[in-house]
């Protein structure tokens, strides 16, 4: 059984564990898709109007409804200003900032390797990084510009502090830890601190004053984390604002058909599925493993301390998917915070599981124990685990033509426009980001058969100094929180430059959304594979099968106005 934590074993080293989870996350900073539009308009596009002061404003930036932190896109201009000062292209400081994210992970993620090492098992030390390392969805949740990858980070260094020795540095580290991941990240995430907090409780008969004097010292901390929060953001806004606040109020307290279930809902299941594709055995070993701590606690194969311990490392898991189940609004990212807990719990899972295989295996042969079959077995694991991730990520790089076509439109200019007008219609949701346009290229939406809302322009202006951007804290005209349509998003067909679009074999004209390419007067300039979902099986779609290659349309630049091409030398 796993070793109760506190219990000091060998050491993994930091570096090494750094540097090879390091390699995995900058292949995702170079090649991962953006799958989520929320992480373009509301976190990408306004950094870049921070940068270069114009950008796409969603209504979350609205100071009338400010659910969005400035303060989180600050932090993340800061590496963003520094590539700029080395004269990095927008495209290359996308990368950068994307890089930046990759350190930071490995970093977070060697940090709980080397703790799990030194505090509890070394053998779940190598489980943990092993998993890390293969698990397809840390590799997307790693780069992503999302709050809860932040928060999923800041958990992964709350975990690393609990595995310590009980002390006022370890409750300080912990609540430090949760608060600026919830204040600054994803305010839901704190709840993943709870097992830790009724933990503590547990001995507050034995250890009153102790406990009191490193929790007021903890309160401290979190109360000077979240003054420095609301202090920044008040400042971006003009106005006091706690966006941590404002996103619980949105997401729990809304009403009069307010609240996130109005962008879809999904069925029980969602999470179960969504959980095996992205970590496929770790996930099913995650769940095994409360389980098997029960049992091994039942059995006496681990005493009280260790099971209460072991509890409380493993417990956020269930309790998060708990809550999320209960949510009908689901996507894949409100998972992110638990990932490490995931692969925290599905390391310890698997090496009960081993060990559990290794005694029956010598009770049914009556062999001494051998450590052969043992790393068949892991290996085994290991190989399918590995299979599995990299079958799921060369799969979503089947939606990359986004990444591909817009850094195209460097080589097009039109003769006499100043400006180039970049039109998207029902391929609005992929678009990766202005850091993909050129200089001096702005996109805008025409009508499709959507009827949500789409998000407006930061108000434009010259001013050289990030500080002092009117965006930040004007209320723009025709914004709401109802999902409602707003017309003046529109432009006419005739005002745009290009048009990005996609093409199927099934792609039929409908009222909003013509076949451009078989419209008289529109050219194609430039195609890129990209994935038919509807002709392609669900598994094609997953998972890159040899021998099953999905179904084919295009993803495409065209044109109604006459172009220049300038191919790169």
């Amino acid at each position: 059984m796993p070793s109760a934590p506190h219990k000091k074993t060998l050491p993994v080293s930091f570096l090494w564990t750094f540097s090879i989870l390091l390699v995995l996350h900058l292949t995702s900073a170079s090649f991962r898709v953006i799958d989520d539009c929320d992480e373009v308009y509301n976190y990408w596009e306004p950094l870049h109007y921070l940068l270069y002061g114009y950008g796409l404003q969603t209504w979350e930036y609205s100071p009338e409804y400010s659910i969005r932190s400035w303060f989180y896109i600050f932090l993340h201009a800061i590496p963003a200003t520094v590539a700029k000062t080395m004269g990095l292209s927008r495209l290359h400081i996308f990368y950068f900032v994307r890089g930046v994210m990759a350190c930071f992970s490995a970093f977070c993620e060697a940090t709980l390797v080397q703790a799990v090492a030194r505090n509890f098992n070394r053998a779940v030390a190598l489980h943990l990084t092993s998993i890390l390392f293969v698990s397809s969805g840390i590799w997307v949740a790693s780069t992503s510009f999302l709050p809860s990858s932040f928060a999923m980070n800041m958990v992964t260094l709350s975990l690393s502090a609990q595995l310590s020795l009980p002390s006022a540095r370890r409750t300080v580290k912990v609540l430090s830890f949760v608060v600026i991941g919830a204040i600054l990240g994803w305010p839901f995430s704190a709840a993943l601190s709870i097992p830790f907090v009724l933990l503590e409780l547990m001995d507050l008969k034995r250890q009153f004053i102790p406990l009191m004097s490193r929790w007021l010292k903890g309160g401290f901390v979190c109360l000077l984390i979240a003054g420095i929060c609301v202090a920044v953001d008040s400042i971006f806004y003009q106005k006091l604002q706690f966006v941590a606040w404002n996103i619980v109020k949105y997401n729990v307290l809304a009403k009069d058909g307010r609240g996130p279930d109005i962008y879809g809902t999904e069925p029980w299941w969602y999470y179960f599925a969504n959980l095996t594709l992205q970590h496929n055995i770790a996930f099913w070993f995650a769940l095994a493993c409360g389980p098997f701590v029960f049992i091994a606690a039942l059995t006496n194969w681990i005493n009280l301390d260790s099971f209460l311990d072991l509890s409380s490392v493993i417990s956020p898991f269930y309790l998060w998917l708990l809550i999320f189940l209960l949510q009908p609004h689901k996507e894949e990212r409100f998972m992110y915070p638990i990932y490490p807990v995931l692969c925290l719990a599905g390391a310890v899972g698997l090496d009960m599981f081993i060990k559990i295989s290794m005694n029956l295996y010598t009770n049914v042969t009556q062999r001494a124990q051998s450590t052969f079959p043992v790393r068949i077995l892991v290996l085994s694991i290991y190989l399918l685990m590995g299979c599995v991730s990299i079958a799921r990520i060369l799969a979503v790089q089947n939606y990359n033509a986004p990444m591909i076509v817009y850094p195209a439109l460097r080589y097009l200019e039109t003769p006499g426009s100043s400006t180039m007008n970049v039109c998207v219609g029902k391929e609005w949701y992929r678009y990766p980001s202005s850091f993909f346009l050129p200089d001096n290229a702005r996109l805008k939406f025409i009508k499709s058969e959507f009827d949500g809302i789409l998000p407006a322009e930061f108000k434009e202006d010259n001013v050289t100094s990030w500080w002092n951007r009117p965006g930040y804290h004007e209320t723009p005209m025709y914004m709401n929180d109802l999902n409602h349509e707003e017309p003046t998003r529109y432009v006419s067909i005739e005002e745009c430059d290009f048009l990005i679009d996609s093409e199927f074999t099934y792609s039929e004209p409908t009222k909003h959304e013509l076949v451009y390419s078989k419209e008289p007067g529109w050219k194609v300039l430039f195609t890129f594979p990209f994935i038919d979902t509807k002709n392609t099986p669900f598994f094609g779609r997953a998972l890159s099968v040899p021998f099953r290659d999905p179904k084919w349309g295009r993803y495409e630049v065209l044109s109604q106005k006459p172009v220049n091409i300038t191919l790169p030398q």
